[in-house]
């Protein structure tokens, strides 16, 4: 089950790109890969208590207009969402400071590589520029994801462990016998994964 919902992107993506927007007003000669870096440990903070929302809404029977909150509330079989959430949040930060760097550093060279100046006298050159950070921001999201999965796949592995009231230790423990005895191939991201992910995150710029 996905772990993020709409309103969760959206709220956590304007975290990064603001914050990446910003830090690069601030020191133009930034790197991307270090801007990006930053804006993504930022939005891995903020995602975490959103996904474990997002993730209790999918799961259980609150109802989908239930608030974050409710969803982060602790319950008499449910452990608080906020505690779960602080738990997770530094796998969050590490997969989002990887995903932002490789995010940022794969959309910029991207775009590059394939896009001429904004201004442009003809409308054909003017296509071209919009079909070329159409496609750079489609890979920059395939190489995020790329990156991101194995996280995702243990931070949802995690956290129904920690539902079910395991303690953290066990929880870790449980969660690394799993990931170890599927091998490799389970932290890969599927085609048709990969295939939806380069759209949805070209038509997110």
């Amino acid at each position: 089950a996905k772990m993020r919902a709409p309103a969760a992107n959206s709220a956590a993506g304007t975290v990064l790109f603001g914050t990446h927007e910003a830090l690069q007003g601030v020191s133009a000669s930034s790197g991307h890969l270090a801007t990006g870096a930053v804006a993504g440990a930022a939005h891995g903070a903020v995602c975490a208590p959103l996904e474990i929302a997002a993730f209790r809404l999918h799961r259980t029977m609150l109802p989908p207009t239930a608030s974050i909150a409710l969803a982060l509330r602790a319950a008499p079989n449910f452990a608080s969402g906020w505690t779960i959430a602080r738990q997770l949040a530094p796998f969050c930060i590490a997969r989002d400071t990887l995903g932002g760097a490789v995010f940022f550093f794969s959309f910029e060279s991207g775009r590059g590589l394939l896009c001429g100046p904004e201004q442009s006298p003809t409308r054909f050159r003017q296509l071209a520029w919009v079909g070329g950070i159409f496609t750079a921001g489609g890979a920059a999201g395939v190489m995020y994801k790329c990156v991101a999965e194995p996280f995702d796949i243990a931070v949802r592995r995690m956290a129904v462990c920690l539902e079910r009231g395991m303690s953290w230790e066990w929880a870790v423990r449980t969660t690394w016998h799993r990931l170890a005895a599927g091998g490799v191939t389970m932290l890969v991201p599927s085609v048709s994964l990969l295939v939806t992910t380069f759209p949805s995150s070209a038509l997110g710029l």
